[in-house]
């Protein structure tokens, strides 16, 4: 329970979305207008929209935000694939729900196992998970630093926290070999948490970068606290 309450404060302190629930008017009507650093700033606003989204389960929502994140991406010369097919994966789902709702209307109620709703819920679990996951993924590039494989020294190079958290992930992988046990991922998890509240003096960093840290932080938190609760 802890855990969950450091995670809502976390999300409120640092990802605080100036959008109401689901309100983008302000980003519809300023963001081609303004200039460079409100245009970001929109830009910020809509990704973190985005992960609060899906944090809330709230499908509206989150498919507004992907349109929106997809048509600032263009604007910004950043990749969109894995967003675009997330957003037809969304469309189709919603498609299939649809179709099922129907199909429920004229389905006795008798018909629904405990069965039935029980893998459900499991798979509404699964699904939840994985998106997090896939938000870990997103957050993870845009934390400052950065790593690479030196030919010359025919070695991987880290730099700053992306190249810390990414040798964190190598070590892990080491030591599990091909153990893709639930434990790792924690392990995984928890020395990425150690490493960012103890190892990482936030004022050498810009703001931005700090936000974008901090995302990262409470985005792994709540995978944490989701796997481990």
């Amino acid at each position: 329970m802890g855990k969950i309450s450091r995670f809502l404060a976390l999300i409120t302190l640092f990802i605080s979305v100036v959008f109401g629930a689901c309100d983008f008017s302000e980003f519809d009507k300023n963001f081609i207008e303004v200039g460079a650093k409100e245009r970001q700033r929109l830009h910020n606003e809509i990704k973190n929209a985005y992960i609060k989204s899906v944090i809330n389960d709230d499908l509206e929502c989150k498919k507004a935000s992907l349109e929106r994140l997809i048509k600032a991406n263009a604007v910004f010369n950043i990749d969109s694939k894995a967003l675009k097919k997330e957003l037809a994966s969304l469309s189709q789902a919603n498609a299939k729900n649809a179709d099922k709702n129907n199909a429920k209307k004229s389905t006795p109620k008798s018909q629904n196992s405990a069965q039935e709703a029980k893998n459900e819920a499991k798979n509404a679990v699964k699904k939840y998970r994985k998106e997090l996951q896939d938000i870990e993924v997103e957050a993870y590039k845009n934390l400052p630093g950065k790593y690479f494989f030196n030919k010359e020294e025919n070695r991987y190079v880290y730099i700053g926290i992306k190249g810390a958290i990414r040798k964190i992930h190598e070590a892990i992988k080491e030591a599990y070999k091909d153990d893709n046990s639930k434990q790792r991922y924690i392990d995984q998890l928890e020395n990425e948490l150690l490493y960012l509240d103890t190892r990482i003096n936030l004022s050498k960093y810009s703001e931005e970068d700090v936000k974008n840290i901090n995302a990262y932080k409470a985005i792994i938190d709540t995978i944490n606290s989701n796997i481990t609760g």
